[in-house]
C-alpha cells in the first residue's frame, strides 16, 4: 500500500521528469556513478530471478531504485549549476529544521497531530515495548524518521564554524539546534550515535585526526550497537533482561540467521526481503521474538544479495566519499575543501545507520539521501566560477577573497 513516503518520492520523481524535459534538462552525459548504478541494475533483475520470495524481492528494489538511480540522475541533471544548488540545499535545510521542530513539538505534546492522516491503515504509532514516547514526525516509525538529521546536520555545522560572518554563524547554530534535539526525541540509537559522529568530525580539521577519529568511532560505533552480548555476558543469561528487551537480543540471533541463509545462498543470496519466508526455517532456537527483521543493513546486503552484491553494492557506497575525497584535494580553495569533507561525512554518517536499521528499505530516507548525494556529486564537477554562486548560502560573495584560487 502506497504511503505518504510513496507518494512524494513518485511525485518528485514526475516533477524533475517532466519540467527538467521541457527546459531541456537531461541531455545524456556521463556522471561519476554511472558504472555503479548500472551494474546494481543488472543485480537487481538477476537478484529478483534467483530469489526465493520474488514478490518481496521486487518490493525491495523498488525501494532502492526508485529512489536511488532514477532520483539521482534526474536530480544531477535538472540541477546544473550553482545557483540552483544553492537554493534546493536551503530548501533541503529548512524542511528538515520544520520537522525537527514538529518532532521536539510532539514529544512535549506526546501527540502526533497528523498521523492518522498520513497513515490511516495503522491503529497506532509503530513503537513496540517502548514504554516512553518515541517521537515519529511525518515517516509513521521513529528509527527512520530520526536519519535525516545526521544526513543534513553537517550543512548546517559547517555554517556554523565557516559562515562569512557572526550573523550567519548565529542563524546556522540556530539551524542546528532542532536538528540535534529532533533527532534525541525518537530515541533511535543509530541515529543519535550517527549524529555524535558527525558533529565530533565536523569539529576535526586535521585530516591525520580525522583518519584516527574515524576509525575510533567505528569501534565505539560497534560496540554500542552490539551491546547486547556484552549485557548477556554482565547478566549471565537472566531470563529477566531477555523479556524486557528483546529486541536487542534478537538483533543479535539474527546475525547468525543471515549467516546461515549466505552460506546457502553464497553467490547471488536468497533475496533481498527473502527472510520473511525464510524465517521460520533458519531461525536461531532462542530467539523468540518471532518476526524476521534484520534491523542491520550490511546484514542485509549479505543475506540478500551474496557475494556479488556485497562487491557492489559495497563498491557504490565507498565511490560516493572516494569521489568527494578525491575531488577535495584539488587545487581548489579552503572553503571548498571543507564545505566536501563535510558532504562526505554526511554521506559516511548515513552509512552509520545501516547498524542499526535498513535505511535502504524506506522511501522518507532514501529518497533524502540520494538527492544530497546527486547535489554534492553535481557540485563537485561543476567550474570553479559555479561552486562560487553556491557558498552565498553561507553568506559569501562570488568576489569573496575565501573563494579565490591561489
Amino acid at each position: 500500500m502506497l504511503d505518504v513516503c510513496s507518494l512524494m518520492n513518485l511525485g518528485l520523481i514526475f516533477i524533475l521528469l517532466t519540467v527538467g524535459a521541457i527546459q531541456g534538462n537531461f541531455k545524456l552525459s556521463a556522471t561519476p556513478l554511472d558504472r555503479w548504478f548500472g551494474a546494481l541494475v543488472i543485480l537487481a533483475i538477476l537478484n529478483c530471478l534467483f530469489s526465493k520470495d520474488v514478490n518481496f524481492t521486487i518490493h525491495a528494489w523498488q525501494h532502492i531504485i526508485l529512489p536511488g538511480p532514477v532520483t539521482y540522475f534526474l536530480v544531477y541533471h535538472f540541477f546544473s549549476n550553482g545557483q540552483q544548488i544553492q537554493k534546493t540545499m536551503k530548501l533541503i535545510i529548512g524542511i528538515t529544521v520544520f520537522i525537527g521542530i514538529y518532532m521536539i513539538v510532539e514529544q512535549i505534546l506526546k501527540y502526533n497531530l497528523f498521523y492518522h492522516y498520513l497513515y490511516l491503515w495503522r491503529e497506532r504509532p509503530y513503537f513496540p515495548g517502548a514504554s516512553y514516547y518515541r517521537a515519529i514526525g511525518f515517516c509513521g516509525q521513529p528509527n527512520f524518521a530520526a536519519m535525516i538529521f545526521p544526513i543534513v546536520i553537517p550543512l548546517a555545522l559547517f555554517g556554523l564554524l565557516y559562515a562569512s560572518n557572526w550573523k550567519y554563524k548565529m542563524w546556522w547554530g540556530l539551524a542546528a539546534l532542532p536538528i540535534v534535539l529532533g533527532t534525541f526525541t525518537t530515541y533511535s540509537r543509530g541515529s543519535i550515535i550517527a549524529l555524535i559522529f558527525a558533529i565530533v568530525l565536523m569539529g576535526v580539521r586535521s585530516f591525520k585526526t580525522l583518519i584516527i577519529s574515524l576509525l575510533i568511532l567505528m569501534a565505539v560505533i560497534f560496540v554500542i550497537t552490539h551491546t547486547t552480548f556484552v549485557k548477556m555476558i554482565t547478566v549471565r543469561m537472566d531470563p529477566r533482561y531477555l523479556i524486557s528487551d528483546p529486541s536487542l537480543w534478537h538483533r543479535l540471533l539474527m546475525h547468525w540467521t543471515a549467516w546461515r541463509i549466505f552460506v546457502d545462498n553464497p553467490i547471488i543470496g536468497a533475496g533481498l526481503s527473502s527472510v520473511f519466508k525464510l524465517y521460520q526455517q533458519y531461525r536461531h532456537p532462542m530467539d523468540f521474538l518471532g518476526y524476521g527483521v534484520v534491523d542491520n543493513q550490511y546484514l542485509t546486503i549479505l543475506y540478500g544479495t551474496g557475494m556479488l552484491g556485497v562487491i557492489i553494492i559495497g563498491g557504490l557506497l565507498l565511490r560516493i566519499p572516494i569521489q568527494l575525497l578525491r575531488n577535495a584535494w584539488r587545487e581548489q580553495p579552503r572553503l571548498v575543501k571543507a564545505f566536501r569533507r563535510a558532504a562526505c561525512i554526511s554521506v559516511i554518517a548515513f552509512y552509520i545507520n545501516f547498524f542499526n536499521s535498513d535505511p535502504l528499505d524506506w522511501e522518507y530516507i532514501n529518497l533524502t539521501f540520494w538527492f544530497l548525494v546527486a547535489l554534492y556529486m553535481r557540485l563537485s564537477t561543476l567550474p570553479h566560477e559555479e561552486i562560487r554562486q553556491f557558498f552565498g548560502l553561507y553568506g559569501y560573495k562570488e568576489d569573496s577573497p575565501a573563494l579565490s584560487i591561489k
